[in-house]
């Protein structure tokens, strides 16, 4: 039988993967509209933008999936 500590740990753990997950969905979105955004614009100093911010979006999301997995 798990005391009341170890249930509020759990709970603790599984919301704070929820969250994780969802950032995670949220940068993957991101990335993708900002790649989109950089293969409409036609400014280069814009696409530049847009490319840059593409690239921090999928590191964000590549470390969030990291510590996912070291959650789990």
């Amino acid at each position: 039988m798990k005391t009341t500590r170890e249930l509020a740990r759990e709970e603790s753990h599984k919301i704070r993967v929820q969250k994780l997950q969802e950032l995670l969905v949220k940068n993957y979105d991101a990335n993708k509209g900002f790649k989109k955004a950089m293969k409409e614009a036609k400014d280069p100093g814009l696409k530049d933008y847009f490319k840059k911010q593409a690239f921090f979006h999928h590191r964000y999301a590549t470390q969030i999936d990291k510590l996912i997995h070291s959650l789990n």
